[in-house]
């Protein structure tokens, strides 16, 4: 058994589950101080999860008690996190905390079972015979990414980073950060980050300065729109921080893959 599978299936579970199959409802109604409120977002995230995390053990790792274990302790250990979430003051950054434990809880799991686990032989056989085929997936083998990671990659650039820096606690956007609804601010932002993972794996680092640009352009004349200097600054200031951020927090999420993965 390698390194690369397990995890790589521990982290997509993580990433899925937590983030693309949680809505924003979901994630603030969980966290209602009400527990007749609460309780009902919380049960089914839980149920969404841990569904994810069974068809990431069970389905591709052939069956053991070990791996029951393991994933009991990950499906447990994230249900309790979350519930005692709602009771950690916004100053202590509990989405930061909050998602640190739970991937120290997958890299703890991965460690016990590196060696325990095996693939099942379909699996196997699937990355043998088809793996040469979705490596053009991969368009800059230099950066010795494999298309897998590259596709896990592109999951957390999108909503998990959004998430980060809505929570406000890389940098305190205060009331300049929007409601929680669909609206198109948001798909720019995957987007814009989307475009800037590839990019990278292009190491075509010099074209990021003309997705910057073409952002700056739309927003000046909506920024423009004001009189108010005081709020045409503060508008300046969240439009460069969050941009920067956001492109600091791809550059951070693609060398992560490269560290893990090598």
């Amino acid at each position: 058994m390698t390194f690369e599978p397990l995890l790589l299936l521990l982290f997509f579970a993580h990433v899925i589950g937590d983030f693309y199959l949680q809505s924003d409802n979901m994630a603030q109604g969980k966290l209602s101080s009400d527990n007749k409120k609460s309780f009902p977002w919380l049960c089914r995230h839980s149920v969404y999860y841990t569904l994810v995390m069974a068809i990431a053990l069970f389905v591709f790792f052939k069956f053991s008690l070990l791996v029951l274990v393991c994933f009991i302790f990950i499906t447990i250990s994230h249900i309790a996190i979350d519930y005692f979430k709602r009771y950690v003051p916004q100053k202590y950054k509990p989405f930061i905390v909050d998602q640190t434990i739970h991937i120290t809880i997958l890299i703890i799991t991965w460690y016990i079972l590196r060696d325990s686990v095996n693939l099942y032989t379909f699996v196997v056989n699937f990355n043998q015979t088809y793996f040469d085929r979705i490596n053009v997936f991969n368009f800059n083998p230099h950066w010795n990414i494999n298309p897998y990671w590259t596709v896990l990659g592109m999951l957390v650039v999108m909503r998990p980073i959004g998430y980060l820096i809505k929570s406000n606690e890389l940098w305190d956007f205060g009331s300049m950060i929007e409601p929680n609804k669909p609206h198109a601010g948001r798909m720019i932002g995957y987007l814009e980050r989307l475009i800037v993972f590839f990019l990278i794996v292009n190491n075509a680092l010099a074209t990021i300065g003309f997705v910057i640009t073409a952002k700056s352009v739309i927003r000046y004349s909506e920024i423009s729109k004001t009189n108010d200097e005081a709020k045409i600054r503060n508008q300046v200031e969240y439009f460069l921080i969050g941009t920067l951020m956001s492109m600091a927090c791809v550059f951070v999420v693609h060398l992560l893959l490269q560290i893990t993965h090598t």
